[in-house]
């Protein structure tokens, strides 16, 4: 059985290579960890769907049209905060499954688990469900907390200040899904944002 560190590790040498034609993922390592159920949760940065069924705010948010959505396979928008596939939607793939469906869509199929991300998180769901050959991407979470803070006008030191108790619900997400029963758990870090534009 492969461990925490044995997954990130493969996670972390993915080699995604892009053309005009197609997109192509050479991952043999994951196909070995014969998951059959990928569970994720987290925000924008995973969210397949699920925001824009929130009601009517998702269903005019942007995400819910094109431009987004506009380098998937089927060229129309899927909710992805993105206009094509989504870390998650490469590492399902690399799995051997299928992408992840939104939970928040009444007409899919969970067999292969399920996507509980939410653009604009800022929680986790207290309860899910972890069957035994199931990985559980937690993540990436805790950076919409800092990023809503800076766009208030929050110093640095202040920002600091909310790391621990960020880390801390973090953990304690991660401690409450290994309760229900999940063992193979995966929390990617955030990604540098200082160039983002919106900063």
């Amino acid at each position: 059985m492969f461990d925490l560190l044995q997954v990130l590790s493969i996670i972390s040498f993915l080699v995604l290579l892009k053309s005009d034609a197609q997109v192509m993922l050479e991952v043999p390592s994951l196909m070995k960890c014969k998951f059959d159920k990928i569970y994720q949760l987290g925000d924008s940065l995973s969210d397949t769907g699920n925001f824009i069924r929130e009601g009517f705010l998702g269903a005019f948010s942007p995400f819910a049209k094109l431009p987004y959505g506009q380098h998937f396979p089927q060229n129309q928008s899927t909710g992805r905060c993105s206009d094509g596939l989504l870390m998650i939607d490469f590492i399902a793939l690399g799995c051997g499954l299928p992408l992840l469906i939104p939970y928040k869509d009444q007409n899919g199929n969970f067999s292969h688990g399920a996507n509980f991300a939410v653009a604009g998180a800022t929680t986790l769901p207290a309860e899910i469900l972890i069957e035994k050959n199931a990985l559980l991407l937690v993540g990436e979470i805790g950076g919409n907390e800092f990023n809503y803070g800076l766009l208030q006008g929050k110093t640095l030191e202040e920002l600091r200040a909310m790391v621990p108790e960020v880390v801390q619900i973090i953990i304690n997400a991660v401690k409450t899904v290994v309760v229900f029963g999940a063992v193979r758990i995966v929390i990617p870090e955030s990604f540098p944002i200082g160039c983002n534009q919106i900063f």
